[in-house]
């Protein structure tokens, strides 16, 4: 499952012309990956070069993940909610704060209404479960920077509600 939502206002303001994130489309989104598990970080290295991103770079700590981006200023940046040394919450914290033009996307193992709220109450723009195919995490990046592509994505039962097209779903069931 995918669960994407972003207010239209946040959007509106990032993609405002003079701001972070307002963003010219011949130049390739960089991203930068915070993933502990290295076959996974190589993978979405792999996956998103493939998609024409940049990824700038791929690390596997929160402490390694903050510095990487304080330096590097992406897009995007993609976080494990489970690190060895703290939360992708906590992250996602931090890094709104220090450098709230960069898109961020929570890719987590464990989607829960919990993880999802503190998700974006922390400053992520999207909370993605690591079950979800490839396209799913793609889309989210580009519509973290470009708006939400065309209609919402339904794959079976899981069903990724895009910003500002459709509800989360509810989770406490």
């Amino acid at each position: 499952m995918a669960l994407l939502r972003r207010t239209p206002d946040a959007h509106a303001e990032r993609m405002a012309p003079g701001s972070t994130r307002h963003r010219r489309t011949s130049q390739p989104l960089t991203v930068c990956l915070v993933e502990d598990h290295a076959r996974l970080r190589d993978q979405l290295s792999e996956i998103l070069s493939a998609e024409g991103m940049h990824v700038v770079g791929a690390v596997g700590t929160v402490s390694d993940g903050k510095a990487m981006i304080e330096r590097r200023h992406p897009d995007v940046a993609v976080i494990d909610n489970r690190l060895p040394d703290g939360r992708g919450i906590d992250l996602c914290r931090d890094v709104s704060r220090s450098l709230p033009g960069t898109a961020l996307i929570l890719h987590t193992g464990e989607v829960t209404s919990t993880v999802v709220s503190e998700g974006l109450e922390a400053g992520a723009v999207a909370v993605i479960a690591k079950s979800t195919r490839s396209g799913g995490l793609i889309d989210a990046i580009k519509g973290s920077i470009h708006g939400p592509p065309h209609p919402p994505l339904a794959e079976s039962a899981d069903i990724a509600a895009r910003p500002g097209t459709m509800p989360a779903p509810d989770l406490r069931s």
